[in-house]
């Protein structure tokens, strides 16, 4: 199966996060939602710092990695206090 990695980039910081694995878009934007509406997260308090990146594929039947350019997938802030993200 092909999973969609995923990160957040904290702009203040310069940084990626670790990278996760996701399904798909869809269901890491709105996993992304629920953290930024979430108040005991760092989104929560501070939507404007962070955005949500495809930053390429897994396979897990053969443990291939690809790798792409990031995609951005989300704003944070956009998605700040929305009941229902995708």
């Amino acid at each position: 199966m092909i999973h969609e990695l995923i990160a957040v980039y904290d702009i203040k910081g310069q940084i990626y996060g670790k990278p996760v694995c996701a399904q798909s878009h869809g269901s890491a934007v709105r996993s992304f939602g629920d953290a930024v509406n979430d108040p005991s997260t760092e989104y929560f308090k501070h939507p404007e710092d962070y955005i949500l990146f495809a930053i390429g594929q897994y396979d897990d039947s053969t443990g291939h990695f690809s790798q792409d350019k990031p995609i951005e997938l989300a704003k944070a802030l956009a998605l700040k206090d929305r009941k229902s993200v995708v």
